[in-house]
C-alpha cells in the first residue's frame, strides 16, 4: 500500500482558535464543518460534495489529538465522533476512537 503524503494522517485540533494557532493546529469546527452558530441537537448531514471532499482529504488519517479536550463537552464530542464516522464511513454506533 502506498501513501499519499499530501493525504492527512493526523489532525491536531483545540476548542479555542487562538490555541489553534499557537500549536499550528487547527480548530474542531473548521476542520469538521461545524458553523459555530449551529446548535449540537439538530446538526445537519455533511453534504455529499463535501463529504466527499472530506472522506478525500481524510482518507489515511490515523490520528486525532485534541488538545485542550477539557474544554470540549459531550455534545461536541459526539458530534466529533460522528462527523469522523461520517467521513471514514464507519457505521458501527458502537465504535470507539481510542
Amino acid at each position: 500500500m502506498s501513501f499519499d503524503l499530501t493525504k492527512t494522517k493526523a489532525l491536531l485540533m483545540t476548542s479555542i482558535s487562538k490555541v489553534a494557532f499557537n500549536i499550528n493546529g487547527l480548530t474542531i469546527h473548521s476542520t469538521l464543518n461545524i458553523l459555530v452558530q449551529q446548535s449540537l441537537f439538530s446538526l445537519p448531514s455533511l453534504s455529499l460534495n463535501l463529504l466527499n471532499r472530506l472522506t478525500c482529504q481524510y482518507e489515511q488519517l490515523q490520528l486525532v489529538m485534541i488538545n485542550e479536550i477539557s474544554f470540549v463537552g459531550a455534545r461536541m464530542f459526539n458530534v466529533i465522533n460522528n462527523r469522523l464516522r461520517s467521513i471514514k464511513h464507519i457505521q458501527n454506533k458502537f465504535f470507539l476512537w481510542c
